[in-house]
């Protein structure tokens, strides 16, 4: 009898968004691509949001993609959406799987940097 099944990772993603000046933008939503559990948070006055949740397959070396738009207008300064990809190391995760479908925790602090227009 065959078992059927896709790997699953819980993350905690902790992202911080500033503009090309290095300043920290509030208000923008960030989300993590194809992830189950926290969507769609907005940045705080020091442009930290965290995401977390748990992704369905993949294992160890991986690539996630973040979204983060500008959904308020003129409130905060208009910056260009964006999308950034990034790079899930095995050194990244915290701890270990179970052993059945879930291969561990990942843990990652992640900066992106937008455009203001």
């Amino acid at each position: 009898m065959a078992e059927y099944g896709t790997p699953t990772v819980d993350y905690e993603f902790k992202v911080r968004v500033t503009d090309q000046d290095a300043k920290p933008v509030e208000g923008l939503q960030v989300d993590l691509l194809n992830g189950h559990g926290d969507k769609k948070k907005l940045t705080d006055a020091q442009g930290n949001a965290e995401l977390e949740g748990s992704y369905t397959g993949f294992r160890r070396d991986h690539q996630v993609v973040l979204e983060v738009k500008d959904i308020d207008g003129e409130k905060n300064g208009v910056v260009a959406d964006k999308q950034d990809t990034v790079e899930v190391k095995e050194s990244d995760f915290v701890s270990k799987g179970s052993g059945s479908w879930n291969n561990g925790k990942v843990e990652k602090e992640i900066e992106i940097q937008v455009e203001r227009k």
